[in-house]
């Protein structure tokens, strides 16, 4: 990712490559260069030193002008836009891309759209939402022709990507439905924002509105930033992964959704993706749901004044009791849903995967921490529908896809199958596979973990293993790295599954692991939120390969579900568990089929 602030910071780590390709004439003197002005011919009268935060400033003493790294970089290039582009050129900066990219729909045809003057549509929307004809034609809004029994008259936004491609046309009938709904059609459906054409190569700021509607309201009231709609609701956010690079460039956005909780909960998710720092929230006054409704009150509102006052989501270390009422409203909600149902693999047990927790998966080699891990994510994927980056170090991440898609189909992939079962998975899972011969740090993986957060909204990570970003013996560094691992969880809501080793000379005692027993200390026990171990029952293979005994060992369990902390509940859980060869499965009830039981 490369917004306004993370790339001052990769111009400053490089700045000797930035003063000598754009500023040739500056001197350097120590850490500090010197050149006569701020477009950098020669001379002294313009220092350009170390700032605040390592990143670096330019300041012109003759007239007093001070500015950052990348706004003087910006008087190299004819726009923003193509400053922003050229300077992650010139740091290295490229995007990850997924493996599949879904594409964008053929054009709509626009032979149903007609001129809105003078028709019950034009008098809806002037006379009852407060909009002006000037304002319906800077926003291209249209008249629309199709059936339905709700509504005669319908109004049209087009939607352009931001490439300038027209990508979608949605419909909304005068009328609501039967049911108290707004009456929406719309072509192929395309997730981006509602007016990126009206955004030029130097726009800096963007308004975002939580409808078409808002987003003309807002322009109507008198602002100057451009004003865009999300594609549908507040709760969809998919417009995220397909303008990502788009809302890059931005050093404002400013977030404009409604007064109420789903209007705040979208709002620090939005913030959250795109950036707490650059990411503002737009206080409607209390009176009102929505920007709309502003508007048609003929409220006196100074819309300066509003983006003025516009406040971040910078996370606070002092904070009064009032300050929390959100949060605690989110904890309440959190209470009650648990109560409601469990989403867990097994929802008989008292566990599941929670938000904002680290999850320590511990066990002897061999022992099935991997399989249950891939088992586990895949049901919070195609139940719980969230989306999961896999750190793979251990395990090919082919190997991994190949076994999810066997679990989740209950056969073997075939050459005939395998490219309708991956289908399951496009959207919904991505990868970081380790290279032969380079090393990933936790602070690395950190970074790819963030990006795959904020861009695709993925919540779910899984480290398989530990040991693979850090040093076999460095106990005390594999502490820091659980305790940065829980910290990440918290700080961006999102759950880690971090598989561990056990030590393996207790593995053949048939000594189901304590959380002490995971090799690098107490410490990666103390900073999880939760430890799943996982016990393989290898006498009861072994006594079945040798044909010993075989009604007794026959019914016994092939390994054991250990639970051991749950900071949230307290609970521990211990439980037997058997494993379905045909499915590659585990459960926790005996299979029907022992043929095709164990291991």
């Amino acid at each position: 990712m490369a917004t306004p602030e993370e790339l001052n910071r990769e111009l400053s780590s490089n700045i000797e490559l930035v003063m000598r390709n754009y500023f040739p004439l500056a001197k350097k003197r120590g850490a500090a260069y010197s050149m006569g002005d701020l477009d950098g011919s020669a001379g002294s009268s313009t220092g350009v030193y170390r700032g605040s935060g390592g990143v670096y400033l330019a300041k012109d003493n003759a007239t007093g002008e001070c500015t950052n790294i990348l706004n003087l970089m910006s008087r190299k290039f004819s726009s923003w836009a193509e400053t922003h582009d050229e300077c992650r050129k010139l740091c290295g900066i490229v995007d990850v891309k997924p493996i599949m990219v879904s594409e964008k729909p053929q054009e709509p045809a626009q032979d149903r759209l007609g001129a809105i003057r003078g028709t019950d549509t034009f008098r809806y929307l002037n006379s009852v939402r407060g909009l002006s004809e000037s304002t319906l034609m800077k926003y291209e809004v249209r008249t629309h022709k199709r059936n339905s029994r709700h509504n005669e008259n319908f109004w049209a936004a087009k939607f352009y990507d931001p490439s300038g491609d027209l990508v979608m046309i949605k419909s909304t009938g005068i009328n609501k439905t039967d049911k108290d709904k707004k009456d929406i059609w719309s072509t192929a459906a395309y997730s981006t924002l509602w007016n990126w054409n009206i955004c030029d190569a130097n726009t800096r700021s963007i308004a975002i509105c939580e409808g078409e509607i808002d987003a003309m309201s807002f322009y109507e009231l008198g602002a100057t930033v451009p004003c865009l709609s999300v594609p549908s609701g507040c709760s969809n956010l998919g417009w995220i992964e397909n303008d990502f690079e788009a809302l890059e460039r931005f050093e404002n956005i400013y977030l404009a959704f409604d007064n109420d909780t789903a209007g705040e909960k979208a709002s620090r998710e939005v913030a959250k993706r795109l950036g707490i720092t650059r990411c503002k929230r737009i206080e409607i006054p209390t009176q009102f749901n929505d920007i709309n409704e502003m508007l048609v009150a003929q409220h006196n509102v100074d819309v300066d004044e509003l983006f003025e006052s516009a406040s971040t989501y910078d996370p606070k270390q002092l904070r009064s009791v009032d300050d929390m009422e959100f949060d605690i409203s989110m904890e309440i909600d959190r209470h009650e849903t648990e109560e409601e149902s469990n989403p867990f693999l097994w929802p008989e047990l008292k566990y599941r995967h929670r938000h904002g927790e680290l999850t320590v998966v511990g066990g002897y080699p061999g022992h099935g921490k991997s399989q249950w891990v891939y088992q586990s994510t895949l049901n919070e994927i195609m139940n719980n529908h969230r989306k999961a980056c896999i750190a793979s170090f251990e395990i090919p991440a082919k190997s991994m896809l190949f076994n999810m898609m066997w679990m989740n189909s209950g056969r073997r992939p075939t050459m005939e199958t395998f490219r309708h079962q991956m289908k399951d998975f496009v959207g919904s899972t991505w990868f970081i596979e380790g290279q032969e011969g380079s090393t990933t740090t936790w602070n690395s993986l950190k970074d790819d973990f963030l990006y795959a957060h904020k861009r695709y909204g993925c919540d779910f990570f899984v480290v398989d293993a530990l040991m693979h970003i850090s040093n076999k013996d460095d106990y005390s560094g594999q502490e820091k790295i659980a305790k940065q691992a829980a910290k990440f969880c918290v700080d961006h809501d999102v759950t880690i599954l971090m598989i561990c080793h056990c030590d393996a000379k207790k593995a053949g005692s048939g000594h189901v692991p304590e959380l002490e027993d995971i090799l690098g200390g107490q410490g990666i026990g103390a900073a999880c939120h939760a430890a799943v171990m996982l016990w393989r029952n290898k006498e009861k293979e072994k006594k079945i390969e040798s044909g010993e005994d075989l009604e007794k060992w026959e019914d016994a369990p092939d390994g054991k579900f250990y639970v051991p902390k749950q900071r949230a509940n307290g609970i521990t859980i211990y439980r037997d568990i058997w494993f379905d060869k045909r499915t590659r499965r585990f459960s926790v009830e005996p299979m029907t089929y022992p043929e095709v039981m164990g291991f």
